[in-house]
């Protein structure tokens, strides 16, 4: 019995190692559009959840970039420049049962703790065994949410900087590709992405020229 049951989650564990290297090809390879697509024969969830780790992954690199100039003097709020301001809540959290101002340093260290108490409930993302599917998705989709606010934060008050340093090119590219694979799957609601809403229509507009 014990065999059998290591064995099945080998397997689901391979699958998604699998999958995760099919993504990874078709970002070489293909036009982010169809990269985000759902292959045949793959389970939506488990789809979901390779990327969700792949997306999280990424934006701390992103995030890497700006970090040092996030101080708490100069960012006191966690916002997207004028348009929106975005306050923490986390209910396992004494500090932040209720929703609560907190500066863009803050903020993205309690989000980033955050996805990773997620990714490691095996309640919502299992090693093996089915998913809860309505925990899951809405678990996916608040963690697209969240993870959306850092890059809204860094087009709004650190973009020119990112400029200066050479690493638009990239920043854009994984933003294409994050709202892409979100809008594939409408994880993120239209009024969470309207601070940027400007910039994601001139992206994938300028992305369907391309094709």
């Amino acid at each position: 019995m014990l065999r059998s049951l290591v064995g099945s989650e080998m397997c689901i564990r391979d699958s998604k190692y699998e999958i995760h290297k099919y993504a990874k090809t078709t970002l070489g390879v293909l036009d982010l559009r169809l990269a985000v697509r759902q292959p045949e024969k793959t389970l939506l969830n488990d789809w979901l959840a390779v990327h969700v780790q792949d997306f999280f992954n990424q934006i701390m690199m992103v995030h890497g970039l700006i970090e040092s100039r996030m101080t708490e003097e100069a960012f006191p709020q966690m916002s997207a420049g004028p348009v929106a301001s975005y306050l923490w809540m986390d209910p396992q959290n004494e500090k932040y049962k209720k929703p609560t101002a907190v500066s863009a340093a803050t903020y993205c260290e309690c989000l980033f703790l955050w996805v990773e108490r997620q990714l490691d409930d095996k309640a919502l993302f299992p090693n093996a065994g089915p998913y809860n599917e309505g925990a899951f998705f809405s678990a996916v989709k608040n963690i697209f949410k969240r993870l959306f606010r850092v890059y809204a934060h860094l087009y709004y008050s650190h973009y020119e900087y990112v400029c200066s340093i050479g690493a638009d090119a990239h920043i854009n590219t994984c933003f294409k590709h994050f709202i892409l694979f979100a809008k594939e799957f409408e994880l993120i609601p239209d009024k969470e992405l309207q601070p940027l809403e400007e910039l994601i229509h001139n992206l994938l507009s300028n992305h369907e020229c391309d094709e």
